[in-house]
């Protein structure tokens, strides 16, 4: 971004359905598992009292990886508060990408993944895309393990939009079924974001997001938007919003880029 030589036309950014600010997002799995998420409760009210009883360390583990930026107190953090407040969703059976669903099988839930990972990994298919590696992975464990031991996991990654937003339009995004990285917690790092525009995007009201491409009127989720940030809630959908909502996904996607909510002044 601050390369006075930049090579890559980057116009926007959107991050849909991210862990950006651990410290403000894992307050909100309780809810989204407990029901107040907009969908009825997966877990029982003594998981939910588990992890509100856990939820206070947790924070201060967080808030110890914020300030040192260190394997060493970010390894722990993500350990405990993984446990204490992912576990018990986990547990369950449920589908940790979609609340309205069970776990279908395998360690991402979803069998269409295996259905994908079959067909790349055709002796045939890897040749016609000239790939360079042994086989496909959707996600690779190995390496998801190994950012978690070097400490990635926990990091206060939201310290480097207000510099992005300074340059560009940001669109957080997320669709409302998911419980890993829910909207919940995302719609709250973005109103506890600490940049030049903070009080006018927080002070910024959720509108209902209609689509243009329906006669009828039909709300596909919710927005809010000021200056060049905005968060956006996506009706029906869990992790993967394309596979869940096409329809919607495009229709946001392609206004989006039209500039729609970008900052129009001069």
């Amino acid at each position: 971004m601050s390369h006075s030589h930049r090579n890559i036309n980057l116009k926007s950014i959107l991050v849909g359905n991210g862990l950006t600010d651990p410290l403000s997002q894992y307050p909100h799995y309780r809810p989204m598992a407990c029901g107040e998420g907009g969908y009825p409760a997966v877990l029982s009210s003594s998981s939910c009292q588990a992890m509100d009883n856990a939820l206070p360390r947790c924070l201060a583990m967080i808030q110890a990886c914020y300030n040192t930026e260190s394997r060493w107190s970010c390894v722990p953090a993500s350990i405990y508060c993984n446990n204490a407040l992912i576990g018990p969703y986990q547990r369950s059976g449920m589908n940790p990408y979609d609340v309205r669903s069970k776990c279908e099988g395998g360690n991402l839930c979803y069998t269409q993944l295996d259905d994908i990972s079959k067909y790349l990994n055709q002796d045939a298919v890897m040749e016609s895309l000239g790939a360079e590696v042994s086989s496909y992975e959707s996600c690779n464990m190995d390496i998801n393990r190994n950012f978690l031991f070097q400490g990635d996991w926990m990091q206060p990654y939201m310290r480097v939009v207000p510099t992005l937003l300074t340059q560009m339009p940001v669109l957080i995004y997320a669709g409302d079924a998911d419980f890993i990285c829910n909207w919940l917690g995302n719609k709250a790092w973005t109103e506890a974001l600490e940049y030049p525009g903070h009080g006018e995007y927080a002070a910024a009201e959720m509108k209902n997001l209609t689509s243009q491409n329906h006669e009828d009127v039909k709300v596909i989720g919710q927005v809010k938007s000021a200056g060049n940030f905005t968060f956006m809630r996506l009706f029906g959908g869990g992790h993967m919003v394309p596979m869940d909502q096409p329809e919607a996904s495009l229709e946001f996607f392609n206004r989006w880029l039209s500039g729609e909510w970008s900052d129009k002044s001069p």
